[in-house]
């Protein structure tokens, strides 16, 4: 049986915090995007107040799962 590494569980578990902290969610896909598109794009939203985690698609699937907000499963297919 593979073990699953603590700083997987750890990270599951602050985006299940996160999305119940929230009354708004987005999911992007961000793969193929230049480095410096994404840092202008924390910059901006730094500035503003808005909270940027990114994390596996496999990892977020869990925390969807895990949420106990409504229609957040919905998210997945994206």
């Amino acid at each position: 049986m593979a073990s699953v590494s603590p700083a997987k569980k750890e990270n599951v578990s602050e985006f299940v915090e996160l999305i119940g902290a929230y009354p708004v969610i987005g999911v992007v896909n961000m793969s193929n995007l230049p480095t410096k598109t994404i840092q202008q794009m924390r910059a901006k939203l730094r500035e503003k107040g808005t909270v940027l985690r990114m994390t596996k698609k496999r990892l977020m699937k869990l925390a969807f799962a895990k949420a106990k907000k409504e229609n957040v499963a919905k998210l997945e297919e994206y």
